[in-house]
Formats: C-alpha cells, structure tokens, sequence
C-alpha cells in the first residue's frame, strides 16, 4: 500500500487586516470633514447672496418710486421735501400718503423715509444714499445715483466686511 502524503497549504483568502479598515476609516473622515466645511462656505455665502438681493430689491424699489413721482424729482434741490442729496440721516415722522392724497414733496418725503425704514429692518446697519443731478438744466431727464450700504457677516478672521451697491439711471 502506498502511502499518499497530501501537503495541505494554508491559503492566506478572506478579510482585510485591521491597517487598512483603518485608513479606509481614516479616508472617509477626511471627506466628510471636506464636505461639512463646504456645506458651511455654501451656507455663508448663501446668506450674502441673500443680503446683496435685497440691495439691489431696495435700490430699484426707490429708483421705481421717483419715476412714479415726477414731480417730486422735479423739485428744487434747495427744498426739504426732495429726493435730492439724500442721506440715511433724514428723520422724521412718515406722513400718511396711503390713505389720502398727498403733494408730490409729501410723497418724497414718505418715499424717502418709508425706505430708510425698510433699510434698516432687511439689512445689518442699512444705509442709503439718493443723488439726483439735472445734467442738462433742462429737467428733461434726471440723473439718478442711489447707494445701499451694509455690513456682511463675519468671515473666519472674525470681522466684517462692508458692502455697497451703486445704481445709477436716468429718470
């Protein structure tokens, strides 16, 4: 009888060894983090594309206002009741131009400060400026410069960032 010797190798099949479940762990934690960080940036430049759009809202919103209120851009620079060379200092009480009529420097004056209200309720430190200039001194058509500025959000050194947007048109 012959004798049959089997060798029986041991076969090194199955699993991964604990080094690479840990940089496979390892490389998985490193894209998270990378995705959560562009998950935040996304979030806060979200938020600043929001405050530039209510800028530009707010600008055309007073812009569209003076056309609608000829006469009162008509007005002489010299009166108070005007659109000219306003700034966001101009205080007073809003005069009621909803429920009855008002004089078109009444309207202004509404306008004017019905929008610096609304400055500073939708934008963080709201500011506005309206320049009207007569290019001609015709009063055929007026130039018309209005200014929103605000402060963005805190970048990651901690500090804000001013901002301002300028519309210019004629009316």
């Amino acid at each position: 009888m012959y004798l049959t010797m089997r060798h029986t190798s041991i076969s090194r099949t199955g699993g991964f060894s604990l080094i690479e479940v840990l940089v496979a762990v390892l490389v998985l934690a490193i894209g998270l983090l990378g995705l959560a960080g562009l998950q935040a940036s996304g979030l806060r430049y979200s938020g600043d594309a929001v405050l530039r759009t209510q800028a530009v809202t707010l600008a055309q919103d007073i812009i569209e206002r003076m056309r609608a209120n000829p006469e009162g851009v008509k007005n002489s620079p010299a009166a108070s009741d005007t659109y000219y060379k306003i700034t966001s200092t101009l205080t007073g009480t809003l005069p009621d131009c909803t429920g009855s009529t008002c004089s078109s420097a009444t309207m202004a004056t509404y306008d004017v400060l019905l929008w610096q209200q609304t400055l500073t309720q939708r934008l963080p430190n709201g500011q506005g400026t309206i320049n009207v200039t007569d290019p001609g001194g015709a009063g055929l058509y007026y130039n018309v410069a209005v200014t929103v500025s605000w402060k963005e959000r805190q970048t990651e050194s901690g500090a804000s960032t001013d901002r301002s947007l300028v519309l210019v048109t004629q009316i």
